[in-house]
């Protein structure tokens, strides 16, 4: 290998390196989401939050309540409608799902732009930002 082919794989390596820390840490951020919605529902809290979850909670079928939908008509709708944290955290944290589906799905679609654009410090960002606004 020439010294050019030689970085070029390596530059390689160093994206999918990022690529599945990505994934990792907007996994990790939802499961401490989800984590936390089956803990207000099932203790009953009375916040607004959880009052929020149970309600649609006990709409959802029995399957959908052992596996909720996170993202759209889920979770992360509710904590938006709720208002219990700033939209904008919420939005920014959206973003890095996109990157996380293609590269946890298989990758057999379109490449979305914030795969590229996004890298494991700012995803850690946007992901420790939602996780600090969830209220206690």
């Amino acid at each position: 290998m020439t010294a050019g082919d030689i970085d070029a794989y390596y530059g390689a390596q160093r994206r999918e390196l990022d690529r599945l820390t990505v994934l990792n840490l907007v996994a990790s951020a939802e499961a401490k989401i989800k984590g936390d919605y089956f803990r207000r529902v099932g203790d009953k809290l009375k916040d607004t939050l959880s009052i929020a979850y149970r309600t649609w909670h006990g709409t959802l079928s029995p399957q959908k309540q052992l596996r909720p939908d996170f993202d759209e008509s889920g979770i992360l709708d509710l904590l938006k409608q709720t208002g219990v944290m700033d939209n904008h955290i919420i939005g920014r944290y959206r973003e890095c799902l996109r990157a996380r589906h293609w590269v946890g799905h298989g990758r057999y679609w379109a490449k979305p732009a914030e795969v590229d654009r996004l890298d494991p410090v700012e995803v850690y960002l946007r992901s420790d930002a939602l996780l600090r606004a969830l209220p206690n």
